[in-house]
Order: structure tokens, then sequence, then C-alpha cells
């Protein structure tokens, strides 16, 4: 660093304090397998003093250890915060700090929610679907997919790679919610509990970062340096409803393999087949509309026969109540010019004694009342 007053001259001679301290960082998709790990936390690397030359400048050096209980296979990343308290002769303090990013890997892949991402360590891969709700896609209402390589300092950075799109096994099973806690050991085997508890979880059947891949569905190529954008809505719609995970593979410069992942939900409005094998499936997706428009919504089971208590309510009362059977069918609410100030609706029902419900706000504002003010300045 370099150390200077306000006036831009440089201050020679003036102690420095430092401190490194180290943070592990992991891909957001590690803790899909590794929930139950617990991180690791600050650890200082080293600290101590020194003084500016002549230039004003001074040289902090530090040994860039890694955590030696966190494995490579991890695409783990190691931020070095290094921090810097310079004092001049009349001993007024100024403080300054930087990050340095670290990691086995040139490339790491990373994924957060509304995007698909692969990034790296030197290099960071994007990929960004628009769905609007998440990972949960309609079948035949798909955007484009897009790729960017970015290094660890946001830089555009081309970068070749694969992806495909794997479809899951589902367990056959429907379960009930789970009252308490995953146990850490069993006194009884999988099959023996099942016939005891026919409707509860044996360990993390629903965990569905741990389910195994059924088939391959679709194998690309991407070039960042040639596009950034990947159009899969012809592909998709050959897709059944379920469950999928992309899976992202490319190589940094020094050849070793990264890989990140994304799991995405795809349904068909078109069809009564629901996408996952859950006791209930609720899809909302609008939350704000004017009056004329229409908000729907989705409530389906896996089980058979469901009805649900449809209720909705607007200023405290309720307006609305009536039995819907539950089903991949949409159910549209009309907005009209009463429901301004917002209205909410609630969907309950109760099956193998657990109870499902959601409660959902529709934001209708007065939009008819807004003001519309404009200055004007008259001159003579």
């Amino acid at each position: 660093g370099i150390a200077k007053a306000y006036a831009g001259n440089v201050i020679d001679g003036a102690k420095v304090k430092y401190r490194v301290v180290r943070n592990v960082n992991y891909p957001n998709w590690y803790w899909w397998y590794r929930s139950y790990y617990g991180g690791t936390s600050e650890t200082e690397i080293t600290n101590g003093e020194t003084v500016t030359n002549d230039t004003g400048a001074y040289v902090i050096k530090f040994k860039a250890l890694p955590d030696e209980s966190v494995s490579k296979e991890s695409y783990a990343t190691y931020n070095y915060q290094i921090s810097a308290d310079v004092t001049d002769i009349n001993g007024e303090t100024h403080s300054t700090q930087t990050n340095i990013t670290i990691g086995y890997q040139s490339l790491q892949l990373n994924i957060s929610s509304y995007v698909i991402l692969i990034c790296t360590c030197l290099v960071g891969i994007w990929i960004t679907h628009e769905s609007g709700k998440g990972y949960i896609i309609e079948i035949n209402n798909s955007k484009p997919i897009r790729i960017l390589t970015t290094n660890l300092n946001g830089i555009d950075e081309n970068t070749k790679g694969t992806f495909a799109i794997y479809k899951l096994k589902q367990p056959q099973k429907i379960f009930r919610n789970r009252l308490w806690t995953q146990p850490d050991r069993h006194s009884l085997t999988k099959e023996e509990y099942y016939k005891t508890f026919p409707n509860d979880l044996y360990a993390d059947e629903t965990n569905k970062y741990k389910w195994e891949k059924d088939s391959k569905v679709l194998d690309k190529t991407f070039d960042t340096g040639i596009k950034k954008e990947y159009d899969l809505s012809n592909e998709l719609k050959s897709f059944t409803p379920g469950v999928y995970v992309i899976e992202a593979n490319c190589k940094d410069k020094f050849g070793e393999e990264i890989k990140a992942f994304e799991y995405i939900t795809l349904f068909d409005k078109n069809s009564n087949t629901i996408p996952e094998q859950v006791a209930e499936w609720f899809y909302y997706t609008k939350t704000k509309a004017e009056p004329g428009e229409k908000v729907s919504y989705i409530l389906a089971s896996a089980y058979p026969n469901v009805n649900y208590l449809f209720e909705q309510e607007q200023a405290g009362k309720v307006a609305t109540v009536k039995t819907i059977a539950a089903s991949m069918k949409s159910n549209d609410i009309q907005i009209e010019e009463t429901h301004r100030g917002n209205f909410s609706f609630h969907t309950t029902f109760i099956k193998h004694n657990r109870i499902y419900t959601h409660n959902s706000i529709v934001t209708v504002p007065y939009t008819n009342k807004e003001l519309d003010i404009q200055f004007l300045i008259i001159t003579h």
C-alpha cells in the first residue's frame, strides 16, 4: 500500500500495523450435500508492524495458508482480509483494508437463487434463467439461459465448457411433514420402518439434492467467447414434468475440472401430472395486479382425491369460501375495483394428521388515486 497525506504528498517513516485473517467460502451447492457441516470460523494468519519507505509505500508479506480440514473437492475459496492502520509522526491514524481471494482451482462454480451459476476462483460462470419463480419453470414458457464467465473481480473471461440436464429419480412414496429432527442413527431398517410408519420419512428421502440421476435428457457445449445466451425452449417442450439437475463442467487453465449444479422443477400447465411426489405442490407467481386483470395459482397433491378449503379475505372480512379439488389446473382470481387496497387468500387441507396451508397476499394498489404533479415556470 501507499500512505499519503490529504495534500497528496507521501508519508515516509510512518508506522503500519497490519493483520491478515482468512475466511472460507463454499459454492452454494456444496451446502446442499453438507447441510450438517458447521463451516469454519475466521482465522488469523498473521499480524505485525512495518514502516513506510521514502516513497510512502509499505509491503505486507504473508503465506496464504489453506484450511487443512477443507476438502479440495469442495471447490472452496479462501478470502484473505488484510487490514492496515497507518500512524504518521503527528500521531494521526488512518485505516484501510483489502481482500484477496485464492483457491485450489483457477475456476470456481457457484449457484444462487434465480440464477444457475457456474463460477470460478479466477473465472466464474453465471447461468441465469429468468423463470420468474426461483427454480420452477413452465415447460411452454421458458426463456433463454444466459452464461457469463468472469474472474473473481467481475471481469469477463471467455470460457468453454459443457452442460447437461438429467432427470432425477423421485421417491415413489409420499411423505408427510416431519415433526421432529432427523435422527442420526436408526434401530429399524428402512423396510421395517416403512411397514410401521408408512407415511413418515426414514431419513432424508425428500432431499432432492441427493436423488439419483435417472437419465440424461440434454447435452450441450458453451463458449462464452461466442455467445452468452442459450435458448432451450424447444428442448424443454419435449421434457416431462419432474425435477431435473443441470450439471455444468469446464476446466481451468491448469486442467483442473470444475463442476456446478442447478436443480429445477419443470411443470406443464396443459398436463395434470404433478412434477413432484409431494403432499402439497403450490405455485403462485403474480402477486400484484390491477382491476380487470387476473392472478392465478396452482395447488396440487400427489395424494389422490384431495380437496382443500379456499378462503378469500379483504379488510379483515371473509368474502369467499369454497371447496376446490386439488389438481394441476390453474385457478384464476378476477381482480375488481373493490379489491384495491390489497386482499388475501388462504388454502387449507388436512391429510394424515398434517395440516397444509398457504396464506397469500395480492397487491392491488390505488393507482387510480395517484397524484400527477407538474411544476410550470411562467415568465413575462
